[in-house]
């Protein structure tokens, strides 16, 4: 679980911030059995001290909450500004807080899934949607 990253690994890397730690640790082990490379995160420090020392970008940052309050849009503008792709799973989600995050530049937003098959279909999805636009030159 929470591989080392490094440069010369192939496989699409995910950093999964999450403080709930048994969502993390069921949803690092079911990407990871599905081929990702996922640094699991318990904090909201971002980028991680350690990813900035070794000039690691993740592919793709999932944050997992319960809902969105001021330490989440902190983050997720940090996380946004850095120009790291963002997908939102949250447990209370309304039409406003969707369009808030949308607004603030988040690639996806969906209803944070309990359930593994849930969680590789959107962040496929979402990995998926972004080579489609890296190949299209958007």
């Amino acid at each position: 679980m929470g591989e080392d990253f490094t440069a010369l690994d192939s496989r699409t890397s995910v950093y999964l911030i999450d403080r709930q730690a048994t969502w993390r640790h069921r949803s690092t082990q079911a990407l990871e059995a599905h081929g990702y490379l996922v640094q699991p995160l318990d904090t909201y420090e971002y980028p991680p001290v350690w990813a900035t020392v070794n000039y690691q970008r993740p592919d793709l940052v999932v944050l997992a909450c319960a809902n969105v309050g001021p330490e989440e849009q902190q983050l997720i503008q940090r996380v946004v500004e850095n120009g790291h792709p963002l997908v939102v799973l949250c447990s209370l989600l309304t039409s406003h807080v969707m369009r808030m995050l949308f607004l603030a530049g988040v690639t996806d937003v969906a209803v944070k899934p309990y359930d593994d098959d849930g969680l590789v279909e959107i962040v496929s999805d979402a990995t998926a949607t972004l080579a489609q636009v890296r190949m299209s030159g958007f």
